[in-house]
């Protein structure tokens, strides 16, 4: 067969597309080399692909250690061109292989039979083969063996080839699943916990935190007079704002709190395994880092930026309540925060962080 051949050129192709050269040793090949040398009463088999310049072994029952030889007048490069059982009974005697190195060399090979491994597109990449020392045949129920299991060869190599592209596909569609949980639970501006993904994990959160030892807290923001900044610096500044208000909260936050954006300027912070004393030092730690350096603005003046917060602790001793019923009650401090000045925490019984100014 021709190397430089369009054929060859596409069957070597489809032999790269099952990406099974150099391989290692697998129990599925071994074990129908170990039956074609028991049905064929040979010493020696092997799965063998066709290579550009070696024949590659997949699989050898028989001599240990052998991977590949060169490829030229060899026989299974002989042995791919054609459709159906290629024998040879007695090498040393045939003039197409007395001068294969097999023959001539210390294995003395006289007997080989081979048949073609074919692809639905109908590319050979091999052979399953059988050799022997000494001349002789193999009959039609022989053949036929060794024919069914050079079919169920092939079923392995592309069921091989099958399971690689499921496993390609299941990473594709696992990264795809995981982008769209991202998109779907992150907000895109900021970056934290969008609404519904917010509120999910709020719900959850406060289930566990009524059995706990300690309770939680809900922490409704708003980012004060943020219309102001939309219609004075237009909405590029008033989404910086929003960006650099969920940084400085979210560095604020401990490792197992909840931050998330649930409107518009609107953000809900959820502090597990706390006390209300120790809610309202972490809530008035966020609103401080928020307020502490103004954001600054490309071309122009820092902004100063503030937030008012409503809190509504979740003692251990309480009943379940609905999330509404809880955020229900941190808008309202929420109101009563934005009424008494802004830039303050609100707790849900009405006390004040900080304290109004005189």
């Amino acid at each position: 067969m021709s190397l430089d051949t369009d054929g060859e050129f596409e069957r070597l192709n489809a032999l790269r597309r099952y990406a099974i050269l150099d391989t290692p040793p697998e129990g599925a090949f071994d074990r129908i080399t170990a039956l074609a040398a028991e049905m064929l009463d040979a010493p020696v088999a092997m799965v063998s692909l066709v290579d550009a310049n070696r024949i590659w072994y997949k699989s050898v029952h028989g001599p240990a250690g052998l991977r590949e030889i060169a490829r030229g007048p060899t026989l299974c490069g002989a042995a791919i061109e054609e459709d159906g059982v290629y024998m040879v009974e007695q090498a040393s005697a045939d003039p197409r292989t007395q001068e294969h190195p097999l023959v001539t060399g210390p294995f003395g090979l006289e007997f080989y039979i081979g048949v073609p491994l074919k692809t639905h597109e109908g590319y050979v990449l091999g052979t399953l083969c059988c050799m022997d020392t000494r001349p002789r045949s193999a009959d039609l129920r022989q053949r036929r063996y060794l024919e069914t299991l050079a079919a169920i060869v092939m079923d392995e190599i592309e069921l091989r080839r099958s399971a690689a592209q499921i496993s390609r596909l299941s990473e594709a569609l696992a990264a795809a699943c995981s982008d769209l949980e991202r998109r779907a639970c992150f907000d895109p501006l900021t970056g934290v916990l969008a609404r519904a993904a917010m509120l999910d994990r709020t719900a959850r959160l406060l289930e566990r935190a009524v059995a706990g030892a300690k309770g939680a807290a809900l922490l409704v923001v708003d980012v004060d007079r943020f219309k102001g900044i939309n219609d004075t610096y237009g909405h590029g500044v008033g989404d910086r704002v929003l960006k650099e208000v969920a940084s400085r909260m979210a560095g604020s936050c401990r490792g197992g709190d909840l931050l998330g954006r649930i409107g518009g300027e609107e953000f809900l912070a959820v502090f597990a395994e706390v006390t209300e004393e120790e809610a309202m030092t972490i809530a008035e730690r966020l609103r401080e880092a928020v307020c502490r350096t103004p954001v600054p603005l490309p071309g122009g003046a820092p902004l100063e930026v503030s937030v008012s917060g409503g809190l509504r602790a979740v003692a251990p001793s309480d009943k379940p309540a609905p999330l509404a019923d809880s955020m229900a009650e941190a808008d309202a401090a929420l109101y009563a925060a934005k009424s008494g000045g802004r830039n303050r925490i609100v707790l849900s019984d009405g006390s004040q962080m900080p304290p109004p100014a005189a």
